[in-house]
C-alpha cells in the first residue's frame, strides 16, 4: 500500500516475497518443533519397552539353558536304559554298584575315597540382545548418561513426555502451515 505519506521504499512485489518467506519460515519452525517433540517423546516410549525386551530375552536364554541341560540328562538316562536292556555286563555292574549285589565267595575290599561334590552346573551366561544397526551406530555418538533414569524412570519420564506434548501443541497452535501458505 503505497500512498503519498508512505515512508516505505519497497516496491509492492517485495511485500509478497516477504510474506512468502515468512510463511516458509513458519513452516520450517513448525517442522523443527515437531521433530524436537518426536525426538524427545519417542525414547520415553521406546526405552522402557526395550528394557522389558532385554529382561525377557535374558529369561529366555536362562530357560533355554535349562532345557538344554534337561535334554542332556534325558539323553544320558536313555543311554543307561538302552545299556540295561541290551548289555548283561551293564546290568551286572548296576546290580553290584546300586544294589550291592555280590556273587557268593567274592571278597569285597572297601577303599576309602574322598567325598567330592559332583560338578555343579555351569553358570549361565546371558548375552544382551544386539541393538539394530542404525541405532547401534547412533548410540556411538551419544554421551554417556543414565538413559534409563532419564527416559524410563517415572519422574523424569513423565516430565519429558509432557514437555514433548506441550511442544507439539505450541508448534501446532503458533506455526502450523496453512493450506494456502505454500509458496511456489
Amino acid at each position: 500500500m503505497h500512498g503519498p505519506h508512505d515512508t516505505s521504499h519497497e516496491p509492492p512485489e517485495a511485500e509478497g516475497r516477504a510474506s512468502a518467506s515468512a510463511t516458509g519460515g513458519s513452516a520450517l519452525v513448525f517442522w523443527l518443533l515437531m521433530a524436537m517433540a518426536v525426538a524427545s517423546f519417542a525414547p520415553c516410549v521406546i526405552m522402557p519397552e526395550w528394557r522389558q525386551y532385554q529382561v525377557l530375552h535374558a529369561a529366555e536364554q536362562v530357560q533355554q539353558a535349562r532345557v538344554d541341560r534337561l535334554e542332556q540328562a534325558v539323553t544320558e538316562e536313555q543311554r543307561k536304559l538302552d545299556a540295561m536292556r541290551t548289555d548283561p555286563a551293564a546290568v551286572a555292574r548296576l546290580a553290584q554298584r546300586e544294589l550291592r549285589y555280590r556273587p557268593a565267595g567274592e571278597e569285597v575290599v572297601w577303599v576309602p575315597t574322598p567325598v567330592t561334590a559332583p560338578p555343579g552346573d555351569k553358570p549361565i551366561v546371558v548375552q544382551p540382545p544386539a541393538l539394530p544397526g542404525a541405532v547401534a551406530q547412533a548410540a556411538g555418538y551419544l554421551p554417556t548418561l543414565n538413559y534409563d533414569g532419564i527416559f524410563c524412570e517415572a519422574p523424569t519420564r513423565y516430565v519429558i513426555m509432557s514437555m514433548s506434548v506441550a511442544l507439539a501443541v505450541v508448534a501446532t497452535a503458533l506455526f502450523r502451515p496453512r493450506r494456502g501458505d505454500v509458496a511456489g
